[in-house]
């Protein structure tokens, strides 16, 4: 597991990496100014009529949309990096698995939906989990054990089956990630603190696929499929 961190990171700053960075985070904070714009503009419209009171409302607003919306940025940032984990894992696996046949290559949107659900379920669950996060986050870091806990097995599940789809039937993906489901879930731990860290956060999509892929190398996934289809 600690040899996937260390391949996923050294492949961050790779060329065939910054093409897609560079593409996701400049929709990202296209989607985060118009965001921005749409809210001032709805606080403009709003306003009281009253001098005093009518430009804190709109700098209050401003101020709290911009905060909203650099929240949401990682999120948004998933969504859109779901038209482009398919050449994420291609890139991976061309520079460190040559030998293995060419994957499945699942349809733009089979790939889009998982960056949608990623992103959704991720979103949807941490809401529900904020009240948790907020009382206990003080009790000895307990906040960020629930925080590490929870989105450790979701993004170890989601990325991981996404990477074992690519090689292996629906029923065989699910059976090495019940054997796996510990290594996984570390992982995805793993994966969630890496998301914790300001601006690195916006790359989470990419170093998590890149992360599951070498894990379920290592665990031979396509190494044994290939074998098995030379025995065939």
């Amino acid at each position: 597991m600690i040899a996937a961190f260390g391949k996923a990171l050294g492949q961050l700053p790779e060329k065939s990496f910054r093409g897609y960075l560079l593409l996701s985070l400049t929709a990202s904070l296209a989607l985060l100014v118009a965001l921005v714009w749409v809210a001032g503009w709805a606080l403009s419209e709003l306003e009281t009529g009253e001098g005093w009171l009518g430009w804190p409302v709109t700098l209050a607003g401003g101020l709290g949309a911009t905060f909203a919306a650099w929240l949401l940025l990682p999120t948004v940032s998933t969504t859109i990096a779901g038209f482009m984990l398919g050449g994420v894992a291609r890139a991976v696996e061309r520079r460190h698995y040559p030998h293995l046949a060419p994957a499945r290559e699942a349809p733009l949107v089979e790939d889009v939906w998982v960056g949608v659900r990623i992103a959704l379920l991720t979103l949807a669950v941490n809401i529900l989990a904020l009240p948790f996060y907020i009382a206990t986050i003080w009790i000895a870091g307990l906040g960020l054990v629930l925080y590490l806990a929870i989105n450790g097995f979701l993004f170890g599940r989601e990325y991981f089956e996404m990477a074992a789809l690519r090689r292996l039937p629906p029923s065989e993906a699910a059976a090495l990630y019940r054997r796996r489901r510990l290594t996984v879930f570390l992982a995805g731990a793993g994966i969630a603190g890496f998301a914790l860290v300001p601006l690195l956060n916006l790359e989470t999509p990419l170093f998590a696929t890149a992360v599951m892929i070498h894990l379920f190398e290592g665990m031979g996934g396509g190494a044994a499929l290939a074998t098995r289809a030379r025995r065939g």
